[in-house]
């Protein structure tokens, strides 16, 4: 694995960060456009500038609409440093030869004290 590879898996923690801000911050726009909209659609008394800002809204608010999505699901998609060496590594453990092997040899040892505890208890029982 390159030194590139490795610092950019080691900075996605940061990313995450980044995007969730730029989330919030998309999500908060959204919500007070549809406010403004709200308000001056329902006020008697607004001025030919609001209704203007009123229409500017709507035509802006399916935009922040989607970026606000994008980012949420840009946010959700991305891996944590930890998910992502778990996502390189475990593959690569799990087909090694060695680890294969070990399982093979764990197995064997686990079998014998398995048997012997067994052994040991039935006597136990026998002597009780």
């Amino acid at each position: 694995m390159s030194p590139f590879i490795v610092y950019l898996v080691l900075m996605l923690d940061g990313l995450v960060g980044i995007l969730t801000g730029l989330s919030i911050f998309s999500l908060i726009g959204f919500v007070f456009m549809c406010t403004c909209i709200i308000n001056v659609s329902q006020n008697e008394y607004a001025d030919d500038s609001d209704k203007n800002h009123c229409i500017f809204f709507k035509k802006h608010i399916i935009k922040i609409f989607f970026i606000t999505l994008f980012f949420s699901l840009i946010t959700v998609a991305t891996p944590t440093t930890k998910q992502m060496c778990a996502i390189y590594l475990i593959p690569k453990i799990v087909n090694s030869e060695r680890v294969q092997n070990l399982g093979d040899k764990s197995l064997t040892v686990i079998e014998n004290k398995f048997s012997e505890w067994l052994n040991e208890t039935i006597k136990n029982k026998e002597e009780e």
